[in-house]
């Protein structure tokens, strides 16, 4: 069951429910989030990516719970909007 992310521990559990949650579009299952594109690839890596108008990652970064932790509110929205 998914629930909001009030905790380190509450991102952790987003991360083991991920691909429930998630779409898939060929090669990984993706969440878009505002301005982050979160990832799960088929080896278990997860990893992110930031946009917006202003700001492009040049890369993906490794997506771990602390990060979900620290954008929650964007991830709690995208929680809320699928209840």
């Amino acid at each position: 069951m998914l629930r909001l992310i009030k905790s380190k521990k509450d991102a952790a559990h987003f991360l083991e429910v991920f691909e429930g949650c998630a779409k898939w579009d060929g090669s990984k299952h993706y969440i878009q989030l505002a301005g982050i594109t979160l990832m799960k690839y088929p080896d278990g890596r997860y990893t992110f990516h930031r946009k917006n108008d202003l700001f492009e990652d040049i890369k993906e970064h490794e997506l771990n719970s602390s990060f979900l932790y620290k954008y929650r509110k964007e991830t709690n929205a995208f929680i809320k909007g699928i209840k």
